[in-house]
């Protein structure tokens, strides 16, 4: 039965996978619009989407935390920097561009995300490159597989290992598939 629904587990992954592909290439599309000021509501000085696009947002910081966290932002987006302040035109670069680098995380976490709390590593050849499982998910058992494998990084199934600010045992869904990327 274990091994069952390990194969299950493989197979809810396949499933969800296109959705979740899809739904990132519209936040694409849609995150230039998404982004206007008129979508945007400021809570305890941060920007957050309204309510009803929140799926879109990253679920464990603010629209904003382009600007404000240190993420070795692209040259692209470091232009906006020194104005942000002032200009209604650098907050939305740096909305958008959040959007880009961190799409549909609440979709992936609620509506396609599992909650579980062991992670038990099948295969582990280094610190990023292994595959877990987790047993307490309920009717199939959910995994992550990342590494890079034939000179392609490969970050697939659900983020198992990952930890939350707010301690939440749901994981995030995640389709990571990237020959540029090592590691």
């Amino acid at each position: 039965m274990q091994k069952f629904k390990q194969y299950l587990g493989y197979a809810v992954w396949a499933v969800l996978a296109l959705p979740m592909i899809a739904l990132v290439l519209t936040s694409y599309i849609l995150a230039p619009i998404i982004a206007l000021p008129m979508f945007v509501r400021v809570i305890d000085g941060r920007e957050y989407l309204v309510r009803w696009l929140y799926w879109f947002q990253t679920f464990d910081n603010p629209l904003d935390e382009a600007y404000h966290g240190n993420y070795g932002l692209s040259e692209w987006v470091n232009r906006f920097r020194g104005n942000y302040a002032t200009s209604g035109l650098s907050k939305y670069m740096f909305r958008v561009y959040w959007m880009w680098r961190n799409s549909v995380y609440g979709f992936a976490r609620h509506p396609f995300g599992v909650s579980c709390t062991s992670v038990s590593y099948i295969y582990r050849r280094a610190e990023k490159d292994f595959l877990a499982v987790s047993d307490d998910a309920g009717w199939f058992t959910p995994f992550q597989l990342r590494g890079v494998f034939a000179g392609v990084y490969v970050y697939i199934g659900w983020k198992l290992s990952a930890k939350y600010k707010d301690e939440s045992p749901r994981k995030m869904f995640c389709v990571q598939i990237n020959p540029f990327r090592k590691g």
